[in-house]
């Protein structure tokens, strides 16, 4: 179980992860062995996730977060991640179109043989 200081409690497959590659500090424990979180945690952790849903990974985003803990300012980093991102959300659209276009032309073909009058048996 996970509990942030206000006392809500979250799951702990929601915090844990994070904490191991060093996205969250590491966690306080209460005398039961449950970690405590600062109520920051959520924030970070919605941060990630969005991060994580557009195609960055964690390991990225640990990189850049204890970087920018320790003072640092990765605004490069950050937009070298975004670049790189782009690119493969780009490969990956050129090639659902491949996949598109040649479903479309089995499909076109498939209609011609089985439905047309000239390809009916």
């Amino acid at each position: 179980m996970v509990w942030l200081a206000s006392g809500r409690c979250l799951a702990e497959e929601c915090c844990v992860p994070y904490e191991r590659i060093g996205v969250l500090p590491k966690a306080a424990r209460t005398q039961a062995g449950y970690r405590v979180y600062p109520e920051s945690a959520v924030e970070r952790v919605r941060v990630v996730q969005s991060a994580v849903g557009v195609g960055c990974t964690r390991v990225e985003l640990a990189e850049v977060l204890k970087s920018r803990h320790a003072g640092g300012a990765p605004c490069h980093r950050v937009y070298e991640i975004a670049q790189q991102t782009l690119k493969g959300i780009e490969a990956n659209i050129r090639s659902l179109r491949h996949t598109q276009k040649y479903l479309k032309a089995i499909l076109s073909d498939w209609l011609y043989k089985h439905i047309t009058p000239e390809g009916r048996s």
